[in-house]
């Protein structure tokens, strides 16, 4: 869905060039890991985050 996204943004004009990352595998693969190392810290056990123990 961000694809379809990037790639409606960068039909607008050049100011979203930058856009052309979200387009790369490698790009998405460690965007996803990122996310899920960030709840895992936030939500994991033994973590002090929104979740009350």
């Amino acid at each position: 869905m961000l694809v379809s996204l990037a790639a409606w943004l960068q039909t607008l004009g050049p100011e979203y060039g930058y856009l052309r990352v979200v387009q790369y595998l490698t790009f998405r693969a460690v965007m996803a890991a990122m996310t899920a190392l960030l709840i895992g810290i936030l939500f994991g056990p033994g973590s002090s985050g929104a979740w009350p123990n």
